[in-house]
Protein backbone atom coordinates (compact mmCIF):
# COMPACT_ATOMS: atom_id res chain seq x y z
CA UNK A 1 0.00 0.00 0.00
CA UNK A 2 3.17 2.70 0.82
CA UNK A 3 4.24 1.87 -2.33
CA UNK A 4 1.41 2.51 -4.26
CA UNK A 5 0.55 6.04 -2.33
CA UNK A 6 4.19 6.85 -2.94
CA UNK A 7 4.51 5.84 -6.89
CA UNK A 8 0.76 7.75 -7.69
CA UNK A 9 2.33 10.77 -5.52
CA UNK A 10 5.50 10.33 -7.29
CA UNK A 11 3.91 10.62 -10.56
CA UNK A 12 0.89 13.47 -10.24
CA UNK A 13 3.82 16.29 -9.34
CA UNK A 14 6.14 15.20 -11.92
CA UNK A 15 3.21 14.69 -14.89
CA UNK A 16 2.04 17.98 -13.74
CA UNK A 17 6.18 19.85 -14.07
CA UNK A 18 6.60 18.12 -17.46
CA UNK A 19 3.09 19.70 -19.00
CA UNK A 20 3.90 23.09 -17.41
CA UNK A 21 7.46 23.42 -18.45
CA UNK A 22 6.62 22.17 -22.33
CA UNK A 23 4.47 24.95 -22.76
CA UNK A 24 7.00 27.68 -22.21
CA UNK A 25 4.57 29.81 -20.88
CA UNK A 26 7.57 32.12 -19.18
CA UNK A 27 8.51 33.30 -23.07
CA UNK A 28 4.68 34.74 -23.62
CA UNK A 29 4.23 35.98 -20.03
CA UNK A 30 6.22 37.64 -16.83
CA UNK A 31 6.80 35.15 -13.94
CA UNK A 32 3.61 36.27 -11.82
CA UNK A 33 1.44 35.49 -14.70
CA UNK A 34 2.51 32.26 -14.96
CA UNK A 35 2.41 31.17 -11.35
CA UNK A 36 -1.01 32.47 -11.69
CA UNK A 37 -1.67 30.34 -14.67
CA UNK A 38 -0.27 27.08 -12.96
CA UNK A 39 -1.78 27.22 -9.15
CA UNK A 40 -5.07 28.95 -9.53
CA UNK A 41 -6.50 26.53 -11.28
CA UNK A 42 -5.70 23.71 -9.44
CA UNK A 43 -6.71 25.84 -5.84
CA UNK A 44 -10.12 26.23 -7.64
CA UNK A 45 -10.34 22.69 -8.35
CA UNK A 46 -9.88 21.59 -4.65
CA UNK A 47 -12.26 23.87 -3.71
CA UNK A 48 -15.54 22.88 -5.93
CA UNK A 49 -14.78 19.18 -7.18
CA UNK A 50 -15.32 17.98 -3.77
CA UNK A 51 -19.29 18.65 -4.43
CA UNK A 52 -19.46 16.88 -7.53
CA UNK A 53 -16.99 13.69 -6.61
CA UNK A 54 -20.07 12.19 -4.77
CA UNK A 55 -21.69 11.86 -8.21
CA UNK A 56 -18.69 9.94 -9.80
CA UNK A 57 -17.89 6.26 -8.95
CA UNK A 58 -14.60 5.17 -7.10
CA UNK A 59 -13.42 3.18 -9.83
CA UNK A 60 -13.99 5.84 -12.30
CA UNK A 61 -12.42 8.55 -11.07
CA UNK A 62 -8.91 7.87 -12.09
CA UNK A 63 -10.13 6.70 -15.39
CA UNK A 64 -11.50 10.24 -15.75
CA UNK A 65 -8.03 11.63 -14.64
CA UNK A 66 -5.74 9.72 -16.71
CA UNK A 67 -7.81 10.61 -19.67
CA UNK A 68 -7.33 14.12 -18.95
CA UNK A 69 -3.40 13.34 -18.80
CA UNK A 70 -3.30 11.63 -22.14
CA UNK A 71 -5.37 14.41 -23.86
CA UNK A 72 -3.19 17.13 -22.28
CA UNK A 73 0.26 14.60 -23.39
CA UNK A 74 -1.47 14.72 -26.81
CA UNK A 75 -2.14 18.39 -27.32
CA UNK A 76 1.06 19.66 -25.88
CA UNK A 77 3.41 17.29 -27.41
CA UNK A 78 1.52 18.69 -31.32
CA UNK A 79 2.14 22.41 -29.56
CA UNK A 80 4.80 23.58 -30.55
CA UNK A 81 5.60 27.16 -28.40
CA UNK A 82 5.47 28.87 -31.85
CA UNK A 83 2.09 28.32 -31.60
CA UNK A 84 -0.63 31.10 -30.13
CA UNK A 85 -0.39 31.27 -26.43
CA UNK A 86 -3.83 29.96 -25.90
CA UNK A 87 -3.66 26.52 -26.55
CA UNK A 88 -0.65 26.38 -24.51
CA UNK A 89 -2.50 28.13 -21.68
CA UNK A 90 -5.93 26.11 -21.67
CA UNK A 91 -3.59 22.88 -21.58
CA UNK A 92 -1.76 24.62 -18.66
CA UNK A 93 -4.99 24.76 -16.99
CA UNK A 94 -6.10 21.39 -17.94
CA UNK A 95 -2.72 20.13 -16.29
CA UNK A 96 -3.21 21.97 -13.18
CA UNK A 97 -7.08 21.01 -13.00
CA UNK A 98 -5.77 17.81 -13.70
CA UNK A 99 -2.86 17.22 -10.97
CA UNK A 100 -5.58 18.75 -8.61
CA UNK A 101 -8.57 16.36 -9.17
CA UNK A 102 -5.00 13.29 -8.88
CA UNK A 103 -4.59 14.86 -5.35
CA UNK A 104 -7.92 14.81 -4.10
CA UNK A 105 -8.97 11.28 -4.90
CA UNK A 106 -5.61 9.95 -3.18
CA UNK A 107 -6.70 11.87 -0.23
CA UNK A 108 -10.31 10.54 -0.04
CA UNK A 109 -8.41 7.06 -0.35
CA UNK A 110 -6.00 7.29 2.50
CA UNK A 111 -8.99 7.90 5.60
CA UNK A 112 -8.93 3.74 4.61
CA UNK A 113 -5.30 3.02 5.16
CA UNK A 114 -4.19 5.41 7.73
CA UNK A 115 -1.60 7.46 8.98
CA UNK A 116 0.89 5.26 6.97
CA UNK A 117 -0.69 5.87 4.11
CA UNK A 118 -0.60 9.18 4.74
CA UNK A 119 3.01 9.25 5.06
CA UNK A 120 3.63 7.70 1.89
CA UNK A 121 1.91 10.37 -0.47
CA UNK A 122 3.50 13.11 1.41
CA UNK A 123 7.15 11.17 0.98
CA UNK A 124 6.07 10.42 -3.12
CA UNK A 125 5.08 14.00 -4.00
CA UNK A 126 8.43 15.04 -2.12
CA UNK A 127 10.17 12.67 -4.16
CA UNK A 128 8.44 14.00 -7.12
CA UNK A 129 9.61 17.54 -6.35
CA UNK A 130 12.70 16.19 -6.34
CA UNK A 131 12.76 15.29 -9.72
CA UNK A 132 11.09 18.34 -10.95
CA UNK A 133 14.14 19.73 -9.59
CA UNK A 134 16.64 17.86 -11.51
CA UNK A 135 15.03 15.89 -14.48
CA UNK A 136 15.41 19.56 -16.94
CA UNK A 137 19.25 19.43 -15.77
CA UNK A 138 19.54 15.82 -16.84
CA UNK A 139 17.30 15.98 -19.83
CA UNK A 140 18.52 19.11 -21.10
CA UNK A 141 22.47 19.03 -19.95
CA UNK A 142 23.04 15.64 -20.03
CA UNK A 143 20.99 14.04 -22.57
CA UNK A 144 21.24 17.02 -24.93
CA UNK A 145 17.44 17.21 -25.41
CA UNK A 146 14.95 19.92 -25.20
CA UNK A 147 12.60 20.53 -21.96
CA UNK A 148 9.67 19.45 -24.18
CA UNK A 149 10.79 15.92 -25.23
CA UNK A 150 10.12 15.19 -21.30
CA UNK A 151 6.42 14.23 -22.73
CA UNK A 152 7.60 11.46 -24.31
CA UNK A 153 7.75 10.05 -20.30
CA UNK A 154 4.52 11.17 -19.27
CA UNK A 155 2.56 8.14 -20.70
CA UNK A 156 4.64 6.15 -18.53
CA UNK A 157 3.79 8.00 -15.63
CA UNK A 158 -0.41 7.78 -16.13
CA UNK A 159 0.57 3.95 -16.49
CA UNK A 160 1.80 4.14 -12.90
CA UNK A 161 -0.63 6.08 -11.51
CA UNK A 162 -3.82 3.15 -13.50
CA UNK A 163 -1.60 0.24 -12.11
CA UNK A 164 -1.23 2.29 -8.70
CA UNK A 165 -4.79 2.32 -8.22
CA UNK A 166 -6.35 -0.49 -10.30
CA UNK A 167 -3.71 -3.37 -9.94
CA UNK A 168 -1.51 -3.01 -6.54
CA UNK A 169 -3.32 -0.76 -4.33
CA UNK A 170 -4.79 -3.27 -1.23
CA UNK A 171 -8.69 -3.79 -1.66
CA UNK A 172 -9.71 -4.83 1.51
CA UNK A 173 -10.39 -0.99 3.04
CA UNK A 174 -12.03 0.10 -0.06
CA UNK A 175 -16.00 0.16 -0.77
CA UNK A 176 -16.91 -1.96 -4.38
CA UNK A 177 -18.85 -0.89 -7.02
CA UNK A 178 -20.64 2.72 -6.78
CA UNK A 179 -18.83 5.59 -4.48
CA UNK A 180 -20.91 4.62 -0.68
CA UNK A 181 -22.86 7.40 0.52
CA UNK A 182 -20.77 9.09 3.30
CA UNK A 183 -23.42 9.42 5.81
CA UNK A 184 -23.22 5.51 6.01
CA UNK A 185 -19.48 5.41 6.69
CA UNK A 186 -18.61 3.60 10.26
CA UNK A 187 -18.81 5.86 13.08
CA UNK A 188 -15.23 5.31 13.74
CA UNK A 189 -13.20 5.86 10.56
CA UNK A 190 -10.42 3.23 9.16
CA UNK A 191 -7.81 6.51 9.29
CA UNK A 192 -8.62 6.39 13.09
CA UNK A 193 -8.22 2.82 13.75
CA UNK A 194 -5.63 2.17 11.48
CA UNK A 195 -3.32 5.30 12.60
CA UNK A 196 0.48 4.66 13.38
CA UNK A 197 1.61 5.91 17.13
CA UNK A 198 -1.83 7.44 18.23
CA UNK A 199 -1.64 6.71 21.57
CA UNK A 200 1.99 8.00 21.88
CA UNK A 201 1.32 11.70 20.65
CA UNK A 202 2.08 13.72 23.42
CA UNK A 203 0.10 17.02 22.49
CA UNK A 204 -3.25 14.83 21.46
CA UNK A 205 -5.47 17.25 19.53
CA UNK A 206 -8.61 18.53 21.31
CA UNK A 207 -10.32 18.56 18.09
CA UNK A 208 -9.86 15.18 17.12
CA UNK A 209 -11.16 13.94 19.82
CA UNK A 210 -14.47 15.58 19.07
CA UNK A 211 -17.00 13.60 17.18
CA UNK A 212 -16.80 14.32 13.41
CA UNK A 213 -20.64 14.79 12.90
CA UNK A 214 -20.76 17.78 14.91
CA UNK A 215 -22.00 20.69 12.83
CA UNK A 216 -19.42 22.84 13.15
CA UNK A 217 -16.57 21.07 12.85
CA UNK A 218 -15.69 21.22 9.02
CA UNK A 219 -15.46 25.08 9.96
CA UNK A 220 -13.43 24.31 13.26
CA UNK A 221 -10.60 21.99 11.97
CA UNK A 222 -10.89 24.25 8.84
CA UNK A 223 -9.59 27.43 10.99
CA UNK A 224 -7.60 25.60 13.17
CA UNK A 225 -5.40 24.33 10.36
CA UNK A 226 -5.36 25.93 7.05
CA UNK A 227 -2.99 29.31 8.49
CA UNK A 228 -0.57 26.86 9.72
CA UNK A 229 -0.49 25.20 5.82
CA UNK A 230 -0.98 28.16 4.60
CA UNK A 231 2.19 29.99 5.78
CA UNK A 232 4.61 26.84 5.23
CA UNK A 233 3.80 26.55 1.78
CA UNK A 234 4.10 30.43 0.77
CA UNK A 235 7.13 30.51 3.01
CA UNK A 236 8.70 27.52 0.85
CA UNK A 237 7.45 29.46 -2.37
CA UNK A 238 9.48 32.29 -1.35
CA UNK A 239 12.63 30.44 -1.61
CA UNK A 240 12.26 28.97 -4.43
CA UNK A 241 11.26 29.58 -6.90
CA UNK A 242 10.48 33.22 -5.17
CA UNK A 243 14.21 34.82 -4.43
CA UNK A 244 16.23 32.03 -5.96
CA UNK A 245 18.08 34.74 -8.59
CA UNK A 246 18.82 37.28 -6.24
CA UNK A 247 20.33 34.87 -3.52
CA UNK A 248 24.20 33.99 -3.63
CA UNK A 249 24.59 31.79 -6.57
CA UNK A 250 28.34 32.30 -7.17
CA UNK A 251 29.46 28.79 -6.42
CA UNK A 252 27.46 27.87 -9.72
CA UNK A 253 28.39 28.04 -12.87
CA UNK A 254 25.07 27.95 -14.54
CA UNK A 255 21.58 28.58 -13.58
CA UNK A 256 19.70 25.86 -14.25
CA UNK A 257 22.56 24.14 -11.68
CA UNK A 258 22.03 26.53 -9.12
CA UNK A 259 17.91 26.92 -9.04
CA UNK A 260 17.99 22.60 -9.73
CA UNK A 261 20.84 22.54 -6.61
CA UNK A 262 18.37 24.80 -4.56
CA UNK A 263 15.16 23.39 -5.36
CA UNK A 264 16.52 20.06 -4.97
CA UNK A 265 17.52 20.81 -1.25
CA UNK A 266 14.20 22.37 -0.15
CA UNK A 267 12.37 19.06 -1.40
CA UNK A 268 15.12 16.83 -0.12
CA UNK A 269 14.37 18.13 3.65
CA UNK A 270 10.75 18.11 3.09
CA UNK A 271 11.18 14.36 2.24
CA UNK A 272 13.00 12.74 5.09
CA UNK A 273 10.94 14.92 7.57
CA UNK A 274 7.75 13.62 6.02
CA UNK A 275 9.45 10.39 5.74
CA UNK A 276 10.49 10.77 10.01
CA UNK A 277 6.73 11.23 10.41
CA UNK A 278 6.52 7.71 11.00
CA UNK A 279 8.37 7.66 14.29
CA UNK A 280 8.27 11.11 15.46
CA UNK A 281 5.19 13.81 15.87
CA UNK A 282 5.42 17.65 15.97
CA UNK A 283 4.97 18.92 19.63
CA UNK A 284 3.88 22.73 18.37
CA UNK A 285 3.22 23.87 15.30
CA UNK A 286 4.05 27.58 16.35
CA UNK A 287 7.35 26.73 17.20
CA UNK A 288 8.13 25.28 14.08
CA UNK A 289 6.23 27.84 12.03
CA UNK A 290 8.63 30.53 13.96
CA UNK A 291 11.92 28.38 12.81
CA UNK A 292 10.69 28.00 9.43
CA UNK A 293 10.41 32.32 9.59
CA UNK A 294 13.60 32.36 10.56
CA UNK A 295 14.86 30.85 7.74
CA UNK A 296 13.21 32.53 5.12
CA UNK A 297 14.65 35.78 7.22
CA UNK A 298 18.09 34.50 6.86
CA UNK A 299 17.77 33.91 2.65
CA UNK A 300 15.94 37.38 2.51
CA UNK A 301 19.41 39.01 4.20
CA UNK A 302 21.45 36.40 1.91
CA UNK A 303 19.62 38.31 -0.85
CA UNK A 304 20.92 41.75 0.11
CA UNK A 305 24.18 41.19 2.26
CA UNK A 306 25.66 37.71 0.74
CA UNK A 307 26.00 36.51 4.64
CA UNK A 308 27.93 33.11 3.00
CA UNK A 309 28.65 31.08 0.57
CA UNK A 310 26.29 29.58 -2.04
CA UNK A 311 26.28 25.97 -0.14
CA UNK A 312 25.25 28.49 3.37
CA UNK A 313 21.98 28.93 0.74
CA UNK A 314 21.88 25.29 0.06
CA UNK A 315 22.08 24.34 3.84
CA UNK A 316 19.27 27.00 4.71
CA UNK A 317 17.25 25.73 1.95
CA UNK A 318 17.17 22.01 3.39
CA UNK A 319 16.59 23.21 7.10
CA UNK A 320 13.25 25.19 5.28
CA UNK A 321 12.07 21.96 3.53
CA UNK A 322 12.33 19.78 6.92
CA UNK A 323 10.58 22.23 8.73
CA UNK A 324 7.77 22.90 6.06
CA UNK A 325 7.42 19.26 5.36
CA UNK A 326 6.85 18.06 9.03
CA UNK A 327 4.03 20.47 9.31
CA UNK A 328 2.73 19.09 6.01
CA UNK A 329 2.18 15.48 7.35
CA UNK A 330 0.56 16.83 11.14
CA UNK A 331 -1.54 19.08 9.20
CA UNK A 332 -3.33 16.69 7.24
CA UNK A 333 -2.95 13.81 9.84
CA UNK A 334 -5.03 16.04 12.24
CA UNK A 335 -7.45 17.12 9.53
CA UNK A 336 -8.17 13.39 9.19
CA UNK A 337 -7.99 12.34 12.58
CA UNK A 338 -10.91 15.24 13.53
CA UNK A 339 -13.17 14.52 9.71
CA UNK A 340 -12.56 11.42 8.45
CA UNK A 341 -15.51 10.14 9.19
CA UNK A 342 -17.59 13.50 8.43
CA UNK A 343 -20.00 13.68 5.50
CA UNK A 344 -18.32 16.60 4.08
CA UNK A 345 -14.72 15.60 4.86
CA UNK A 346 -14.10 15.96 1.46
CA UNK A 347 -15.14 19.79 1.38
CA UNK A 348 -12.38 19.78 4.44
CA UNK A 349 -9.51 18.05 2.97
CA UNK A 350 -10.40 20.47 -0.21
CA UNK A 351 -9.99 23.31 1.49
CA UNK A 352 -7.01 22.65 3.38
CA UNK A 353 -5.33 21.65 0.01
CA UNK A 354 -6.46 24.62 -1.65
CA UNK A 355 -4.96 26.40 1.49
CA UNK A 356 -1.60 24.68 0.53
CA UNK A 357 -1.42 26.02 -3.13
CA UNK A 358 -2.80 29.32 -2.41
CA UNK A 359 0.32 29.47 -0.10
CA UNK A 360 2.51 28.78 -2.69
CA UNK A 361 1.28 30.83 -5.08
CA UNK A 362 1.85 33.48 -2.76
CA UNK A 363 4.89 32.93 -2.01
CA UNK A 364 5.69 32.62 -5.47
CA UNK A 365 4.22 36.21 -5.85
CA UNK A 366 6.13 37.67 -2.79
CA UNK A 367 9.10 36.34 -3.93
CA UNK A 368 8.96 37.64 -7.31
CA UNK A 369 8.36 41.17 -5.96
CA UNK A 370 11.53 40.55 -3.36
CA UNK A 371 14.17 39.29 -6.44
CA UNK A 372 13.10 41.98 -8.58
CA UNK A 373 13.38 44.86 -6.27
CA UNK A 374 16.82 43.36 -4.86
CA UNK A 375 18.15 42.92 -7.79
CA UNK A 376 17.32 46.14 -9.09
CA UNK A 377 19.35 47.93 -6.33
CA UNK A 378 22.40 45.95 -6.73
CA UNK A 379 24.60 45.70 -9.33
CA UNK A 380 27.48 42.73 -8.12
CA UNK A 381 27.54 39.89 -10.02
CA UNK A 382 26.97 37.16 -7.61
CA UNK A 383 23.14 37.09 -8.85
CA UNK A 384 22.01 35.80 -11.48
CA UNK A 385 19.65 38.03 -12.21
CA UNK A 386 23.19 40.34 -12.78
CA UNK A 387 24.68 38.07 -14.67
CA UNK A 388 25.43 38.55 -18.88
CA UNK A 389 25.45 34.77 -19.39
CA UNK A 390 22.97 32.21 -17.63
CA UNK A 391 24.72 28.93 -18.93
Amino acid sequence: MGLTKIFTAFANAVLARIAHAANYLIISYPQPVVILLELLPAAVTKLFLPFVYGYVPKNARFVLITGAWILVNTVVSATPPNVLPPVRVLMTLLAACSSAATELCCLDLIRDYGRLGLIAWAAGTSLGQMANATWPLVLTSFMGKTVREGTGYMYQLVAIILLAYYVFLPRNCLPTGAETDLSNRDAESNYKNMSLLEAASTTPDKVARKSGRQPRQISVVTRQYLPALLITSAAQAMVYPGISLALDGSSFSSLLSWTSSLAFALSFGSFVARLSAMSLRLGNHRVVLVLLAWTVVLLLADSIFFLGSSYVVICVALCSGLLGGAIYVEVFDGVLQAVSDHPDFLIAIGMISAGDTLGSLLGGWVGFVWETTVCNMTVDRGRFCHRAIWN
